[in-house]
């Protein structure tokens, strides 16, 4: 008998977790109460201009570590939700569910993330709004009736949303890297995919100049092209540069996204990698 009930507990937990995996990869991990959050950050920010084409629906794109991504229907406009989770419960359901004690050292290192994700926004809008392509940040609650707006999640189901209420980015829908870097090596357009790259490295050199660094430095994943200008879609990462033990951390840091376009392009083209080799490498080298 005792064999028995174990045997269903068994089951019924590996049920369990078979539904709750089949929903996440149903989902893409997304509830709305992971972008909902009433728990109150020590950090605002808000763009005075306010956006014209917020009137319109979004579709779920896509999940990043820090976003929840949405497209909306003039498919030029990204509207990015931050996380207010962190592979664990939202933080509302934190606060109520958990005993103080473990809720408590929870929410102050779940509020350090998120300091350190709105001030990186805070960058991309502030110092690198041409090299991101975000034009609007809404942190905080606030009354500024930027009104409300339905998003649609992965399975096609609608949620309206109260942007005045909402942490959020909008970001101008670019063409990821890889597929802009596909599409011209595809169709032959060599010399032009050779400059694209160029450009992606001043994009990362310059960048770093400033004094800013991306603490994920996947250039392929994380870059794309508004037309022929190259940014960066990932604005989750950055920081302000304090001290480099590098005599020249800015080429250093063109020098490893160098590297790993080299590395995409031996896998995906390796005819055209001694062009690119030397295209890429010859002014580092030297």
């Amino acid at each position: 008998m005792m064999r028995f009930k174990i045997y269903k507990f068994f089951l019924a937990t590996l049920l369990f977790f078979a539904v709750e995996r089949f929903c996440r990869f149903q989902t893409d991990g997304f509830r709305y109460a992971k972008a909902a959050c009433r728990h109150p950050y020590p950090f605002s920010y808000q763009t005075k201009t306010l956006p014209e084409n917020l009137q319109q629906s979004f579709y779920f794109l896509g999940s990043g570590v820090q976003f929840y991504a949405f497209l909306g229907e003039d498919r030029k406009t990204i509207l990015k939700l931050f996380k207010h989770h962190h592979m664990g419960l939202s933080t509302d359901l934190a606060k109520k569910l958990l005993p103080k004690a473990i809720a408590t050292p929870l929410l102050c290192a779940r509020e350090k993330r998120m300091s350190h994700l709105f001030e990186s926004a805070k960058i991309a809008i502030e110092k690198l709004p041409d090299q991101t392509g975000v034009y609007f940040l809404h942190i905080d609650k606030t009354s500024t009736c930027l009104g409300k707006t339905h998003i649609y999640d992965k399975l096609g189901i609608a949620h309206e949303i109260d942007l005045d209420q909402t942490d959020f980015v909008l970001q101008k829908k670019a063409e990821p890297a890889s597929e802009h870097l596909d599409r011209l090596f595809q169709g032959g357009q060599i010399k032009e995919a050779v400059l694209s790259m160029k450009k992606l490295l001043t994009l990362i050199e310059d960048r770093s100049r400033l004094g800013i660094k991306n603490k994920d430095g996947n250039v392929l994943e994380n870059c794309g092209f508004l037309g022929e200008y190259p940014v960066e879609l990932d604005i989750g990462s950055f920081i302000y540069r304090v001290q480099s033990t590098n005599p020249d951390p800015h080429t250093k840091a063109a020098l490893r996204a160098t590297l790993q376009l080299l590395g995409w392009v031996k896998k995906n083209y390796p005819e055209n990698l001694p062009l690119c080799r030397e295209e890429l490498l010859y002014e580092k080298i030297l």
